[in-house]
């Protein structure tokens, strides 16, 4: 999805199909929301060090300081050691539980302890993120922008 707009502005006029990298609508905490809104694509590692309760799962997170810190032992998240310290506590399918630290579960609304140990999962598409908005407003932006192209395909092409 990076790549996407370049890709769009090279072969204009020529319509361009994309998928992947969308993001979507979530519970997540004010802190995530606003990593995300600050974040850019360089701001992401793909790594496994939140592996705690899914081990060497590979994911993209954003590039914290305790990212940054423990990425050179990132193996250590995926140890499943149960003398990992409690983080913090989360909310996940309506129930409370204790988060470990390298669990790979990212800030809810409702999180609580140290937010800056926490996954805050984002692929590299973090870049195009430039506001929040409702779910609603974005599906009618894509379908707007997509009745765009193929109308003006549909005119190149006569």
């Amino acid at each position: 999805m990076v790549l996407t707009p370049r890709v769009v502005e090279t072969v204009a006029p020529a319509p361009v199909v994309a998928a992947g990298g969308v993001a979507d609508a979530c519970n997540a905490h004010d802190v995530y929301k606003r990593k995300v809104l600050e974040a850019q694509e360089e701001d992401t590692v793909r790594t496994t060090l939140f592996g705690n309760g899914w081990p060497n799962a590979w994911h993209r997170t954003l590039r914290t300081d305790f990212v940054r810190q423990w990425l050179p032992q990132e193996q250590r998240g995926s140890e499943q050691r149960g003398d990992e310290p409690i983080i913090g506590e989360i909310t996940l399918g309506g129930m409370r539980m204790p988060l470990p630290r390298f669990g790979g579960i990212p800030p809810s609304r409702d999180a609580k302890g140290d937010l800056e140990s926490m996954d805050f999962l984002a692929g590299q598409s973090v870049g195009l993120v430039h506001g929040i908005k409702p779910a609603a407003d974005i599906v009618r932006e894509v379908v707007q922008g997509a009745a765009t192209i193929l109308r003006n395909a549909a005119q190149l092409s006569h």
